[in-house]
C-alpha cells in the first residue's frame, strides 16, 4: 500500500471545502462538483484537484477577492481561511451569520393585518397588546437575567469562558464530542448542540477542542439561552403560533451576544484600545468572539440602543 502524502498546504485545501459548502448553500437545489469550485479561478480539472488535496497554494490578494466576489462573502473571511486563521468549518458558520438580533416590525404587522382581515370581530386592545409583547424583546427583564449569571460569576474582566458557569449552576454541564463522532459522511458540523435531560440536567455538548474559538462561542452561548431565558417567552397566542420558534432565536442570539460581550465592559475596553489599529480586531480578541459578533455589538453600544 503507498503511503499517502502529507498535505502541503493545509489552509489551501480548507479554502476548497470552504467554497464548496457556501455554493452548497447558494444552490442548495443543485448539485455541486469540485469543478465548480475549480472555476472561481478558471481552474482546469487538473489544478483543481491539486487546490483540493492541498497541493496547490491560493494566496494571491487577486485570487482573495474572485473568490469573494463570486461567492459573494466578506473577502476578509477568505482571507481568514487562506491564512489558517479560521477552519473551513468555522469560516461556514461565521458565513451562515449570527441570526436575528432583533425582531422585524414588518412581521408583527402582518400577522396583525393577517388576523383582522379573517377575524375583524375578535380583534380587541386586549389582542393588540398581546401582539405588541409578543413581538418584542423585554430587555430589561434579559438584562436583568444576564447581569445576574455575571454577578453569580464575578465576571469583570474579559473573556467570560463558558464551561466555567457550571461551576455555579449545578443543573448546567458541559461536554465535549469527538471528531470522529460527526465525521459521517465526511463533513464536520461543528455546531454546539444542548438537550434537557429527564433529571432535569441541561448539557450543552461542543466538538472538542472548538470550545474557546470566537466563532463558535456565540453559538455555545446561544444553545444555552433556553437554561436562563424560557420563562421570558410567552405562551403563543394562535394567532401567532408560527412565529413562536423566531422570537426564541431572537432572544437567544440577543442573550448569547450580551452574555459574551456586555456594554459596561466594552466601554471600558474602549478606553485601552490602540486607535492606530483595528478598533473591532482588538476588541474581537479581547472578548473572543468573531469580528462580525464585535461589528453587532459596537453597532448597538455605540447607537445608544443598548440597554
Amino acid at each position: 500500500m503507498s503511503k499517502v502524502s502529507e498535505i502541503k498546504y493545509p489552509q489551501s485545501a480548507r479554502l476548497f471545502s470552504f467554497c464548496k459548502s457556501v455554493l452548497d448553500v447558494k444552490f442548495s437545489n443543485v448539485r455541486v462538483i469540485d469543478q465548480d469550485v475549480g472555476q472561481i479561478l478558471g481552474f482546469d480539472p487538473a489544478d483543481c484537484s491539486h487546490w483540493k488535496k492541498g497541493r496547490k497554494h491560493i494566496r494571491s490578494i487577486d485570487s482573495m477577492r474572485a473568490i469573494a466576489t463570486h461567492l459573494g462573502v466578506d473577502e476578509r473571511l477568505v482571507v481568514d481561511v487562506a491564512s489558517g486563521d479560521l477552519t473551513d468549518a468555522e469560516a461556514l458558520l461565521e458565513y451562515r451569520g449570527l441570526g436575528h438580533l432583533e425582531v422585524n416590525p414588518a412581521i408583527a404587522d402582518a400577522v396583525r393585518r393577517e388576523w383582522q382581515r379573517y377575524h375583524g370581530q375578535a380583534w380587541t386592545t386586549e389582542m393588540e397588546s398581546k401582539v405588541k409583547a409578543f413581538f418584542a424583546v423585554n430587555h430589561v427583564a434579559l438584562n436583568a437575567i444576564i447581569e445576574g449569571i455575571h454577578g453569580r460569576l464575578n465576571f469583570r474582566e474579559a473573556p467570560l469562558f463558558l464551561p466555567e458557569i457550571s461551576k455555579s449552576f449545578p443543573k448546567l454541564r458541559f461536554s465535549t464530542r469527538s471528531r470522529d463522532q460527526v465525521e459521517a459522511g465526511g463533513a464536520v458540523d461543528i455546531t454546539p448542540s444542548a438537550r434537557r435531560l429527564p433529571d432535569g440536567i441541561f448539557v450543552v455538548q461542543c466538538l472538542d477542542g472548538t470550545e474557546t474559538r470566537p466563532v463558535v462561542r456565540f453559538h455555545m452561548a446561544r444553545v444555552l439561552a433556553p437554561f436562563f431565558i424560557s420563562e421570558l417567552m410567552e405562551p403563543a397566542h394562535v394567532a401567532f403560533k408560527e412565529h413562536e420558534q423566531y422570537m426564541k432565536d431572537v432572544y437567544s442570539n440577543v442573550f448569547a451576544a450580551r452574555l459574551l460581550v456586555p456594554a459596561k465592559l466594552v466601554r471600558e475596553e474602549m478606553a485601552r484600545v490602540d486607535l492606530g489599529r483595528d478598533i473591532v480586531s482588538q476588541l474581537a480578541g479581547v472578548f473572543w468572539v468573531s469580528r462580525t459578533l464585535m461589528n453587532r455589538r459596537l453597532r448597538d453600544i455605540l447607537s445608544g440602543s443598548e440597554y
